[in-house]
């Protein structure tokens, strides 16, 4: 994603662009990310509310699992008990399975 596009188009809006100019313009890393995007969208999902230790304990478990270079069709073949028994709940798991299947389609 390009940031500055992201930014510019924020300013835009009269709220917003009121807070910008209050607050300052945004600092946050800026580095446009590359990569497997499934793997951006899992980890996620997989670190969606939990401490950082706990989240990173479980995401390497799931790609022992899967593999570094998992496909959309290893996580559905994956049985539900095999996914859980690396710590991921079953909402999670199908958080997964719902992105995966609106990414796809």
């Amino acid at each position: 994603m390009n940031y500055s596009v992201a930014i510019d188009l924020l300013k835009q809006d009269f709220i917003l662009a009121r807070l910008i100019e209050q607050v300052g313009e945004c600092r946050l890393n800026q580095v446009e990310k590359t990569g497997d995007l499934l793997d951006y969208l899992c980890r996620a999902i997989i670190y969606q509310k939990l401490s950082g230790k706990a989240a990173a304990a479980i995401n390497h478990r799931f790609l022992q699992k899967n593999t570094d270079s998992f496909t959309l069709s290893d996580i559905l073949n994956t049985p539900d008990d095999v996914v859980r028994s690396v710590g991921i709940s079953y909402l999670r798991i199908s958080y997964l399975i719902f992105k995966i299947f609106s990414t796809t389609v």
